[in-house]
């Protein structure tokens, strides 16, 4: 059986050919199979959408965490209404990347332990699915991406703000995409530098270290995927579009959005059901109440509270049942200079 390298290497002269072959503006759904020893082969459904030509080529891609539903339907969206007539390139459209932890219904795949896939993507020698899996999407996008979008969105078990990541990688890519972070409509920017939180390995990163320019558009959450944010993260992209040139046509944001660093995530310290969470994005001093939950055997009540202040809500634990150490909250620091609302 090839390596997933070498799965990828294949894929990547087949989708090469099938660009050149397709007529202008076309479209056309492929899918690819990923194999590993032991495990069901894995079907990838990607959608190539030709403009005038097959180069430059916009990789798109949602669900590479199996549980954060919005980014799929906005790429469905941008597949059936995207005129074809306004491109310049090809976009790769992949809105399941993902596929054995999407029917799992969970962050990872089911293969090995829930791996989160979006840190597998560095210079290592790791064994097991997601490892091996995460070669072969390398392979493919290091290959075929000329610019990389990827969707994300909250959990099942919480919701999170509109905002976007963008690489930090100390070269010719990191000044390029924060200047485009600023112009795809967005109000908060996260610079990821590869080390927060020990969360390395995003596979933006490592193709920002090749060189290839990339945007993570954050977005939604809940066990539902969500009109309003599938419509938000179909903005974006376009927007995006329209300033790398794959959009000959269309509006340009308003320059906004100021950067942040994450402070901390605050965990439950205890069993029990939700009774209130703030509204994501809401101000935040030190003592404010985030969140509150009862323990359904005691009946008491208790409260998750913001340790610091000057802080905004960006990410909120939204499902009925919280568990003892999990997540509740994740807050940032307004920077300085920035007027809180």
């Amino acid at each position: 059986m090839l390596t997933g390298k070498e799965q990828g290497k294949k894929y990547t002269e087949q989708i090469f050919f099938e660009l050149q072959a397709m007529p202008v503006e076309s479209r056309r759904i492929i899918r690819l199979t990923f194999e590993y020893p032991g495990v069901k082969p894995t079907t990838i459904p990607c959608c190539l959408l030709k403009g005038d030509s097959a180069s430059p080529r916009l990789w798109l891609e949602a669900l590479i965490h199996g549980d954060e539903y919005d980014g799929a339907l906005a790429c469905l969206d941008f597949i059936n209404n995207l005129d074809l007539h306004d491109l310049h390139g090809t976009v790769l459209v992949f809105p399941v990347i993902n596929p054995t932890a999407f029917f799992a219904y969970q962050h990872g795949s089911p293969y090995d332990g829930n791996i989160n896939l979006n840190r597998v993507f560095f210079e290592n020698d790791n064994t097991g699915y997601s490892w091996e899996y995460g070669r072969f999407l390398l392979e493919l996008a290091e290959n075929l991406a000329d610019f990389f979008i990827d969707y994300h969105g909250g959990s099942k078990l919480n919701d999170i703000s509109r905002y976007c990541m963008v690489p930090n990688v100390g070269n010719e890519v990191d000044s390029y995409i924060n200047d485009l972070a600023r112009k795809c409509g967005l109000q908060y920017i996260f610079c990821d530098h590869n080390d927060q939180n020990g969360n390395t390995g995003r596979l933006i990163v490592a193709l920002a270290k090749k060189g290839i320019p990339g945007i993570l558009l954050e977005n939604g959450g809940g066990i539902a995927w969500d009109k309003d944010c599938v419509e938000r993260h179909v903005e974006s992209v376009r927007y995006l579009m329209v300033e790398t040139g794959f959009l000959k046509c269309g509006e340009h944001a308003p320059e906004s959005g100021f950067y942040f660093e994450p402070e901390d995530y605050v965990y439950c310290e205890h069993d029990g059901l939700l009774l209130y969470h703030i509204p994501l994005g809401s101000s935040i001093n030190k003592g404010d109440v985030c969140l509150k939950y009862m323990d359904v055997e005691t009946g008491e009540i208790f409260e998750v509270t913001c340790p610091k202040d000057g802080c905004f809500v960006y990410c909120i634990h939204t499902a009925a049942v919280v568990r003892k150490g999990n997540f509740a909250m994740a807050y940032a620091k307004y920077p300085e200079g920035v007027m809180t609302p």
